[in-house]
């Protein structure tokens, strides 16, 4: 079974003021919803002329809730 992709919260690093992010990147973020799936994410990032890749942050057991990165490229 694949494993499923759930937004469950976005957070930015720290020292990163929401008010110095690109102003598609913030548009983006107001998008956002809990629950929104991964496909969900990559399309509407793609809808603002944004290209979403997720890393994680660490390891984690099939099943269990993981911690990911996501990185925002122009274009």
């Amino acid at each position: 079974m694949a494993d499923i992709y759930l937004l469950t919260g976005l957070t930015l690093p720290a020292g990163i003021a929401h008010e110095s992010l690109p102003e598609t990147v913030k548009a983006f973020i107001a998008d956002c919803w809990h629950g929104m799936s991964r496909t969900q994410m990559i399309a509407r990032a793609k809808s603002r002329g944004l290209r979403l890749s997720f890393c994680a942050t660490r390891p984690c057991a099939h099943g269990e809730t993981g911690l990911f990165a996501l990185r925002f490229m122009m274009g």
